[in-house]
């Protein structure tokens, strides 16, 4: 290893070395409990975008640690292999993270490699299915739109939660083929749904498009083709994104996204409030829709951090003309503060989780008499409605 400039922002004896051109190795004298908290502190660093070549962007790192007592070597080799290992599972777990080998990673690494050798089969094998999670007015309970979420029903494994297999497939590449597919699938159901089941005439559709999908040049051009191939109106859908995604290249998403929203395609700041959260920036960032997190949905109550949070969001997004949707609604009296709050459109396990495109129709069916219930169940905290 070449030395190539002590770290200056870090302590005293701690080393830098580029090993590639992204890859850089520190060394730290201590343990890896030790050697957690430059990494983190790496992590921080910037707090917020900067401005390179006119335009904005937000950089962010893995971080692999490991050190010689875990590795049970002294050996260079030994402790660059299993910081990498490290640092392959702090990749694929979402990035942006600290990741401490143990005797353990090797086994994770070896699985996810695994995983993402099925995965590019999955979509080629018919193995995913879009579900359908509905979207309601709160007061009055009308069904006003579904977002479609991705589904994995693996041939040995099973169901595949979406946290494990999405970072995987963003990794690899393979979200651009399968982003394209749960796009046109849910596209064409929901375009047959407004042609033939009575209440969703205007159904509104929501899909999440991810960061790689986002980086492509032809991203404009790539949905208003499945629009027309599908025949679903432009009006009708609505693309999530989340904070942190957009200010990774804020210029080049905007470019993207205002060119869809030009032709009618909404977009919505998924997560709101767990990214970068700086309300100055809301009002420039290309968007339509704030959808509320569901961690601060959750903890709903009066007097409460999260509930200051949601009413500054909710008249903040008001101020500026933008509409909002709260997610993770499983409570009456979670959707009873969102009603007196102002929050318009809502979603959660109180009106349904997502459903498979046949059990969705009989939701419809059954939903006027459902949502009468649920609606005549809100009952309004009292120090609200005092």
């Amino acid at each position: 290893m070449t030395i190539v400039t002590r770290a200056p922002a870090d302590r005293d004896g701690d080393h830098v070395a580029r090993l590639g051109d992204d890859e850089f190795a520190i060394l730290v004298h201590g343990h890896a409990a030790v050697a957690s908290t430059p990494a983190a502190r790496l992590l921080s660093r910037p707090e917020s975008p900067f401005v390179a070549g006119g335009r904005e962007i937000l950089v962010q790192a893995s971080v692999g640690v490991a050190d010689n007592d875990l590795a049970r070597s002294l050996q260079p080799e030994d402790l660059l292999r299993d910081a990498d290992l490290a640092t392959c599972l702090a990749k694929s777990s979402g990035k942006n993270r600290v990741v401490t080998y143990t005797a353990g990673v090797d086994r994770i690494v070896r699985e996810r490699a695994e995983l993402a050798s099925d995965l590019h089969q999955a979509l080629s094998g018919g193995q995913f299915a879009v579900h359908y999670q509905p979207v309601i007015a709160g007061t009055d309970g009308r069904l006003v739109g579904v977002e479609a979420l991705l589904r994995w029903n693996h041939p040995t494994r099973g169901l595949v939660p979406p946290m494990e297999f999405i970072p995987l497939a963003e990794e690899t590449g393979e979200i651009r083929e399968i982003g394209a597919w749960v796009l046109r699938t849910a596209a064409a159901q929901v375009a047959a749904w407004q042609r033939t089941i009575e209440g969703c005439e205007q159904l509104e559709l929501a899909v999440n498009l991810s960061p790689v999908q986002l980086r492509d040049g032809d991203l404009g051009e790539a949905v208003l083709a499945t629009l027309l191939a599908t025949s679903l109106p432009a009006e009708w859908l609505t693309l999530e994104v989340t904070e942190t995604m957009l200010l990774l290249d804020l210029d080049r998403a905007r470019r993207h996204l205002d060119v869809l929203r030009t032709a009618g395609v909404r977009v919505a700041i998924d997560d709101f409030g767990t990214g970068y959260s700086s309300f100055s920036y809301l009002s420039t960032l290309p968007a339509d829709v704030i959808k509320i997190d569901q961690s601060f949905v959750k903890d709903l109550e009066v007097g409460t951090g999260p509930f200051v949070l949601v009413q500054a969001v909710i008249d903040m997004a008001r101020g500026l003309r933008l509409d909002i949707v709260a997610e993770g609604v499983e409570e009456s009296g979670q959707q009873a503060m969102l009603n007196e709050l102002g929050c318009p459109h809502s979603q959660g396990y109180l009106f349904s989780p997502a459903l498979p495109p046949v059990e969705f129709a009989r939701f419809v069916a059954a939903w006027p008499a459902r949502s009468a219930e649920i609606v005549e169940g809100y009952t309004v905290p009292s120090e609200i409605a005092s």
